[in-house]
């Protein structure tokens, strides 16, 4: 894979996850605004869908590109990969069954059509498998980050033993020049407590 590629998917990346915590977060604040201030709502709820189709939107070029480059993934990013789709399919679905027929406007200006009719009972269907979804894939997400986090000092950690494996083979070889204050162990002190 080339560098700049390589660059970009992980941009990619990085403002999908941008976009899942502030859209994740942005739910549960537009869901407790009072309805006395319906204009604040309204541009909240929009916001959150157009974050959600973003993202949907974002996973598809982040597959695409996955595929054309024939990276392997392992199960934990697939299932990811996953609810990067589903999440936004049931925000919609949920958002279009909704009883008021209250209009998506991605980025507030273009429209996008409902494919249902909204409906209480439906709506109430939808719903929850929306919420427990999107928590589903801040729960996977999390638990990705911990495993990257946890990947990289393990890796850090062997590395730093190769050094030092390669620093004192070098050291007891003879004739090598002593090792710089530095890197020396400190002595043990006795601790006067």
């Amino acid at each position: 894979m080339t560098r700049p590629l390589a660059r970009f998917r992980r941009h990619l990346h990085w403002w999908t996850a941008a976009l899942i915590v502030i859209g994740f977060s942005l739910a549960w604040v537009m869901t407790a605004l009072p309805a006395t201030v319906l204009l604040i709502k309204f541009l909240a709820y929009q916001a959150h869908k157009t974050i959600g189709l973003t993202v949907a939107m974002l996973a598809a070029v982040r597959l695409w590109l996955l595929y054309r480059s024939g990276s392997k993934i392992d199960p934990t990013e697939a299932i990811i990969y996953v609810m990067l789709l589903v999440v936004p399919l049931l925000g919609y679905l949920t958002a279009a069954a909704a009883p008021g027929g209250v209009p998506t406007l991605f980025l507030l200006i273009v429209p996008v059509p409902h494919v249902l009719t909204p409906g209480q009972a439906l709506f109430e269907v939808i719903r929850p498998f929306h919420l427990w979804a999107a928590i589903g894939l801040m729960a996977l997400a999390a638990w990705h980050a911990a495993a990257r986090l946890r990947t990289r000092q393990v890796g850090a950690s062997r590395a730093n033993r190769r050094r030092e494996s390669a620093y004192s083979s070098h050291a007891n070889r003879a004739g090598s020049r002593p090792p710089s204050p530095a890197v020396e162990r400190m002595p043990d002190r006795k601790d006067p407590l």
